[in-house]
């Protein structure tokens, strides 16, 4: 009996230990699977999160959508009616590829010249453009605000819009007159819309506003201008201007643009008269000393019986005595007879040659066929037939030394003040 309590006594305690073990065991491999679920359920988590990232990565670059940017430099302009004015737009193309974009008008009003230099433009990825808008008033435009709408148009689809504002403003309040001392601020450009000067440095500065090449970079502030033809008060910071300039501010007031365009004649050209014969005579023999003949012949050697042509009229002629002593050079003028050449640009006919007239120097005789109203050149200077009679043709030529002397100017200028 006490055996068989014994062993039932230790089987009891061999189960409990069997249980203890088999329940470790269990929790044991019960955390594992526990940890391996974890595990599992984190990575789960993790590729989710990654999944939405990227999902919403691919989301937004497709969702992204062509972007253009029409922006104004400098505000809404105040004009006269059946007056002009000018603003520079910038075009932008805020995508990362290239894009060529389309512009056009709306809302003109009733009776109003409105017009863009280019309506159509390419720009490169992140490319910008100015361009000019000119606004022409109509002369019966009462006082009021008068809006323009300027749309752009991709072939991407970006699309935009701005609204430019012009403001017509009366009569009536103080006008500028001749002798008044004014501050202006002014954008010069050539006929090719190519800025050459202004006194705004926003312009300036914006590389994507063509300039034209004569422009230099300054300081940039008002320009303060003296109206008339000639200031003579040299102690103040008024200067005198071409005469388009001066006379374009005559009659603005404070806050009024204008754009003007000025012939070289109102602006950097200086002009002069000449008188021509219809008929000249011009010695067959000439005689120059070697500098001379250097001067007009740069690129000739004075060698006699060598052959050429005239530095002016463009005929035959041949170097018919050379002598180092005595510093001389002879050329023979070899036209022929009823030869037309056009130094002047006009037609000029030779009518006579004779080798035995004026005492051995000979003769020729030649025609001019000009007509009023001619551009033509004179002394390597743009000119204009004023009158043609039967003896005389008189011109008008431009002897400017200015750069812009010769071409056609716009300015764009608005009145900022007119000083006490």
């Amino acid at each position: 009996m006490v055996t068989r309590n014994i062993r039932m006594k230790n089987e009891g305690k061999k189960y409990k230990r069997e249980r203890l073990i088999h329940t470790f065991l269990s929790n044991i491999l019960r955390r594992d699977e526990i940890m391996e679920k974890v595990k599992y359920v984190a990575l789960l988590v993790l590729v989710l999160i990654l999944n939405i990232t990227l999902t919403g990565c691919f989301e937004e670059e497709e969702e992204k959508e062509p972007s253009i940017e029409i922006e104004l430099i400098g505000g809404s302009h105040k004009i006269y009616a059946g007056h002009s004015t000018t603003y520079i737009l910038l075009i932008k193309n805020n995508q990362d590829e290239a894009d060529n974009i389309t512009l056009g008008l709306s809302g003109q009003p009733s009776g109003w010249d409105v017009t863009l230099n280019q309506t159509s433009v390419h720009l490169k990825d992140k490319g910008t453009l100015g361009v000019f808008l000119v606004v022409n008033a109509s002369k019966d435009a009462s006082k009021d605000d008068y809006k323009v709408k300027i749309e752009a148009e991709s072939e991407t689809g970006a699309k935009q819009s701005k609204t430019i504002t012009t403001k017509v403003i009366g009569s009536d309040g103080v006008t500028v007159r001749i002798g008044d001392k004014v501050q202006t601020d002014y954008i010069g450009y050539q006929v090719d819309y190519a800025v050459f000067d202004t006194s705004i440095e926003a312009i300036a500065r914006e590389a994507s506003i063509r300039k034209g090449s004569t422009f230099s970079p300054h300081g940039y502030q008002p320009l303060n201008v003296y109206v008339g033809p000639t200031d003579l008060d040299d102690n103040d910071d008024y200067i005198t201007t071409v005469e388009g300039f001066w006379e374009a501010v005559v009659g603005m007031k404070v806050g009024q643009s204008r754009t003007v365009v000025l012939t070289p004649a109102k602006g950097y050209g200086e002009y002069a008269n000449a008188t021509i014969n219809v008929t000249e005579d011009i010695p067959m023999i000439q005689t120059f000393s070697f500098s001379e003949f250097e001067s007009y012949y740069p690129n000739e050697e004075p060698i006699e019986g060598v052959s050429m042509k005239h530095h002016f009229w463009e005929w035959d002629l041949s170097v018919d005595y050379v002598n180092e002593t005595e510093d001389v050079v002879r050329i023979l003028n070899e036209p022929y007879l009823n030869q037309i050449v056009t130094p002047y640009g006009w037609d000029t006919e030779i009518v006579y040659k004779n080798r035995s007239d004026n005492g051995g120097e000979g003769r020729i005789r030649v025609k001019h066929y000009a007509q009023n109203g001619m551009q033509t050149q004179y002394q390597n200077f743009p000119a204009e037939v004023l009158t043609v009679d039967e003896e005389q043709i008189k011109i008008k030529y431009n002897k400017g030394s200015h750069e812009l002397a010769t071409e056609i100017l716009i300015f764009d200028i608005t009145l900022l003040d007119i000083p006490d």
